[in-house]
């Protein structure tokens, strides 16, 4: 979420959070499903690892590492679209009437 794409002017606390999530985005390793880079039938989506000699779900050195909580944005911010809105699913053209659009869009 860049700063520059903001087409409302947030909150400084909004500000605060949104830079964060753009250092903890840099900081998030990338989860690839075990053998993925040696069997090429295999996608590199994350899968659980399950076996009882999987090297990724022991946390061994020099494997992929495991999905753990600690790697979300803060909830502040989480499901605001790039431009600073929250979206709204709508269903009708009665509902676009009612939204208010200096928040959502």
């Amino acid at each position: 979420m860049s700063m520059r794409k903001y087409k409302i002017k947030p909150s400084p606390s909004l500000y605060k959070l949104a830079k964060l999530k753009m250092k903890l985005r840099k900081k998030k390793p990338v989860f690839i499903r075990m053998n993925s880079w040696i069997k090429h039938s295999l996608s590199f989506s994350w899968r659980k690892p399950k076996g009882i000699d999987n090297k990724i779900r022991l946390e061994k050195k020099g494997f992929p590492l495991k999905v753990k909580c600690g790697y979300r944005s803060p909830k502040k911010i989480r499901g605001l679209h790039p431009s600073g809105f929250r979206e709204i699913i709508v269903h009708r053209v009665e509902e676009i009437e009612n939204i208010d659009s200096s928040q959502y869009a």
